[in-house]
């Protein structure tokens, strides 16, 4: 039974990217635990460099809650790396500092479905610490979409934290399926976590 459903949107202009995320749990979900979820990334258009990312979330009948990365676009003095502020329900909370390159996580994403030439490693931060993900290519095979089937690349992540506490997804056995052939599409992702599987399928081409 799908547990709900997301729409991820991109858009370039002159001087940035934009990637957005959306998803709300489904109908059935919603009478037990409704959650929302809205995210953006703002990018560099030149660079793909990451300059901002916002994300607010609802999970059962609790408030709104926001977070918001800011990354500063000067390297601290001495060092190869920047601050990020991050900002909880508007209110400064740390000043992180992360290698130059680091992006957020939808920041990463589309940098990996984008550019063929940079997918590894990729430095991730959500705010707390830092991840290095290492995307590597495995087998190619079909799989049914809605418009057919379709030949794909599979892909298993390595997540290991460079800064800040462990993490459970240093654990997880993480695969996604995308096109094979560029521009890269992403038709499936599936984590599978010490507590359980989690999974996500495209379901429309036009999305």
């Amino acid at each position: 039974m799908p547990a709900g459903k997301a729409v991820l949107r991109c858009a370039l202009s002159d001087d940035r990217a934009v990637v957005t995320l959306t998803g709300r749990t489904e109908a059935l979900m919603d009478a037990v635990y409704p959650v929302t979820f809205e995210a953006e990334s703002l990018l560099a258009a030149d660079s793909l460099a990451a300059r901002r990312y916002r994300e607010k979330t609802r999970e059962g009948r609790a408030k709104d809650k926001t977070e918001l990365l800011v990354f500063g676009q000067d390297k601290i003095a001495g060092e190869d790396k920047i601050a990020v502020d991050v900002f909880k329900n508007g209110r400064l909370r740390r000043t992180l500092p992360v290698p130059l390159g680091t992006l957020d996580p939808l920041g990463a994403l589309y940098r990996f479905l984008g550019d063929s030439g940079n997918r590894n490693p990729f430095l991730v931060t959500d705010g707390r610490r830092v991840f290095e993900v290492h995307m590597m290519p495995g087998r190619r095979e079909e799989v049914a979409t809605p418009s057919g089937r379709r030949s794909v690349q599979v892909w298993d992540a390595a997540v290991k934290v460079i800064s800040g506490k462990p993490h459970v997804l240093e654990k997880a056995s993480i695969r996604v399926w995308t096109s094979a052939d560029d521009p890269f599409t992403m038709w499936k992702a599936a984590v599978a976590l010490p507590y359980g599987v989690f999974s996500t399928q495209k379901v429309d081409e036009e999305l």
